[in-house]
């Protein structure tokens, strides 16, 4: 999957640029094949995994197409009592079916906890003192401390999120991106899809290249399925700013009279959380000097 940035309004040529990518075996480096190129706008695709049994027949295929990491040799040993096992089929019996498809929603439901709670159980995980907003990334890039595996921090991202590389979650200003995430008002009430909220975002955004807030659905941790079809706002995007250069953004079911282009739509009935990307982040986003507030409900 790549992702194309549009600038100053040219799709075309992001999408020039994303075909500028090659992928293809390193023994046919001399002479690749050309790649097919399928663009996901305006597609659905559903990325969440499958629940009950269907969850653990993908796991094991997954097992036995892809190498095993050194990072999950332990997690190998804990599955072959289940069946699952590399170079093995999968073939449970009906006791044993019964069993997985509990195990597979009650995990579910674990991992879910783990990312709207998980925070809370780990150290060093608010982004701005006093506010409700967690640092996305709490995970290494190899899930490795210096005494202990990142298993509980593991769960945590990979819950929420699909795939992970050293660029994603730098804490340092430079290259890379940092992301924060929060799933709670100012009040530490959850966020709800059929009440009104705003962000005060402050001048002088810590993000050389751009910023982007993005809603997604507490249901899913995908993009939120709105009427507009539209679930985030950038720093690309022509908004109304404040005259000190901070601006407001809304989050609600409907639109603050004459703030249409600083508002992101909500659902009524669903829960969402928002998270705020900063990509080539400045040393204003870790050094304390710049802070992002809290999301406040509005009448």
């Amino acid at each position: 999957m790549v992702r194309g940035i549009v600038e100053k309004g040219d799709k075309e040529a992001a999408v020039q640029n994303v075909k500028q990518v090659k992928v293809y075996p390193l023994s046919e480096s001399g002479s690749p094949k050309p790649n097919k190129f399928v663009s996901m706008s305006g597609k659905v695709s559903d990325t969440t995994p499958p629940m009950g049994m269907a969850y653990w027949e993908l796991l094991s295929a997954f097992i036995n197409n892809n190498p095993v990491q050194e990072r999950d040799r332990f997690y190998m040993a804990m599955l072959k009592p289940l069946g699952i096992e590399k170079g093995k089929p999968f073939q449970p019996d009906a006791r044993q079916k019964a069993i997985l498809d509990e195990a597979a929603r009650i995990g579910d439901a674990m991992g879910r906890v783990m990312l709207f709670d998980g925070p809370e159980r780990f150290s060093n995980t608010h982004a701005f003192a006093g506010a409700q907003w967690h640092w996305l990334i709490l995970v290494e890039a190899d899930q490795e401390t210096e005494s202990y595996s990142q298993v509980d921090e593991r769960l945590h991202y990979t819950y929420g999120a699909i795939y992970t590389s050293p660029a994603i979650g730098v804490t340092k200003a430079g290259p890379g991106s940092q992301y924060v995430q929060t799933f709670k008002d100012k009040a530490g009430n959850r966020l709800d899809g059929g009440k009104s909220y705003r962000l005060h975002v402050p001048a002088d955004v810590p993000a050389e290249a751009f910023w982007s807030v993005t809603a997604y659905d507490t249901a899913t941790r995908s993009m939120i399925q709105n009427p507009s079809n539209d679930a985030a706002r950038s720093s690309y995007d022509k908004m109304k700013f404040n005259t000190d250069g901070s601006i407001d953004l809304y989050l609600g079911p409907k639109a603050p009279a004459g703030l249409e282009s600083n508002w992101i739509e909500t659902v009524p009935g669903k829960g969402f959380y928002p998270m705020f990307r900063f990509y080539t982040p400045k040393a204003g986003l870790f050094d304390g000097t710049w802070k992002l507030p809290d999301i406040e409900l509005v009448n």
